[in-house]
């Protein structure tokens, strides 16, 4: 049972620590300041998939951008298609851009209306998690389509509910959802509930390195609470 903990831990360190964000409104080659502050909204959270750009807007929506590189033509998604602001905003940005280069250059593709409120989302693999209070959404971001819900991510279990959820991921399989006191993991294609771990299961014990261990001792030694 340890080794599988020890396992599914791995994995989402290895998740979370991939990086998603693509600093796309502070790249050198981004219009003025002045092009997006009616359109984008405050401290925006952006994320950046083999390239597609999503980031948060100010009516709960999820705007999703394509690389101008890999749509050379007008084409939109169809199931979502972008809304007057985001092809408005598209066109103001058009005279900032350097003519020589398309790098950089981002061109609306997708607009995800959210079922409900939510806060944190991710994006891995084109599938975005976005999570709300009760229930979390899986995207198809290149598609514009929700794939699946995932229903009753709050429910009790071991006397603990969800807190502030603050990182959140996918894969093929499962959905992986992080407060502050616990890791909840939810197998897709019906949403069940199949793993969860909080500080109360983990072992009470705490490693110490040495800082100068003297030579032929062990350098690390554990300490029991």
């Amino acid at each position: 049972m340890l080794g599988n903990r020890l396992e599914i831990i791995s994995l989402v360190t290895r998740m979370f620590s991939q990086p998603c964000a693509y600093n796309f409104f502070r790249s050198s080659e981004a219009p003025p300041d002045s092009v997006w502050q009616s359109h984008v909204v405050e401290y925006a959270d952006c994320k950046y998939d083999h390239g597609y750009l999503v980031f948060n807007r100010h009516d709960n929506c999820k705007e999703v951008r394509r690389r101008v590189l890999d749509v050379p033509n007008e084409d939109l998604c169809t199931l979502s298609p972008p809304d007057s602001d985001m092809l408005s905003a598209w066109t103001d940005e058009i005279p900032c851009w350097h003519a020589s280069t398309h790098h950089g250059r981002f061109r609306p593709w997708a607009l995800l209306r959210m079922p409900e409120n939510t806060r944190a989302f991710r994006l891995s693999h084109l599938t975005l998690l976005a999570s709300g209070v009760e229930n979390a959404y899986l995207w198809d971001a290149s598609q514009g389509r929700l794939v699946e819900t995932i229903s009753s991510i709050q429910s009790r279990h071991h006397r603990q509910t969800l807190d502030h959820i603050h990182y959140e991921g996918a894969n093929d399989k499962y959905a992986f959802i992080c407060d502050s006191n616990q890791l909840r993991m939810f197998e897709r294609s019906g949403g069940a509930r199949v793993y969860d771990l909080s500080p109360r299961n983990l072992p009470k014990e705490v490693w110490n390195v040495e800082e100068h261990p003297p030579f032929g001792s062990p350098v690390v030694k554990r300490q029991r609470l």
